[in-house]
């Protein structure tokens, strides 16, 4: 009977010999992509950690805010205070706010509906201008909903008209009762919490 160790030995150079040889053919394959491999690596890993700065960023801004400081905000910071205050709603943001964003600033998805939402920060009342605008934003967009979204108040014209169209407005006591709401409810990294919004998602 042969020797046990011996034959392992065997078996294990006939092993160590394909493995050596099945490298050297790979090899000169694999070595020309290493480097693109490791470049895309690092673009994936900086592109997380890019990510995660944003998105620390805009919890800073929602988690910190009051409403004197959204008075002090420019137009383009109250979209993207807006931005994170539904994102913590578990809405798909989409800023489309442009100098041609046909009514809307945002548009929201759901699993159950899609929104445009007209932001709004003011220090007059803001009219029925706004209505309108977003009324043409769910025509555009062909959304459901329509929101218009504001640190001030509405003028009577403008509750008048999104009463009879069903344009949701957010008011600035509105807009404190969803900021508090979503402070409460916040939990890092969730998608999930109830809805600032009235009506299902």
């Amino acid at each position: 009977m042969p020797d046990v160790p011996e034959g392992l030995r065997a078996l294990a150079a006939v092993v160590a010999g394909w493995i050596a040889h099945m490298v050297a053919v790979v090899r000169p394959v694999i070595d020309p992509f290493v480097p693109a491999f490791l470049a895309a690596a690092v673009l994936i890993v900086l592109m997380v950690l890019l990510a995660l700065t944003v998105s620390m960023r805009r919890e800073r801004v929602l988690h910190g805010s009051t409403m004197r400081s959204i008075d002090a905000m420019s137009g383009d910071q109250f979209e993207e205070l807006l931005c994170t205050m539904f994102a913590h709603e578990g809405y798909l943001v989409q800023r489309v706010g442009a100098s041609h964003d046909f009514g809307a600033d945002l548009l929201l998805e759901s699993r159950h509906r899609r929104i445009a939402v007209q932001a709004k920060r003011y220090d007059a009342a803001v009219g029925i201008g706004a209505v309108q605008e977003v009324l043409g934003a769910v025509q555009y967009y062909r959304v459901e909903r329509g929101i218009v979204v504001t640190n001030s108040r509405f003028t009577a014209s403008a509750r008048k008209l999104a009463g009879r169209s069903g344009v949701e407005l957010w008011d600035r006591e509105r807009l404190v009762a969803a900021l508090e709401h979503d402070k409460r409810a916040w939990r890092p990294w969730s998608r999930k919490a109830s809805s600032g919004i009235s009506g299902e998602r």
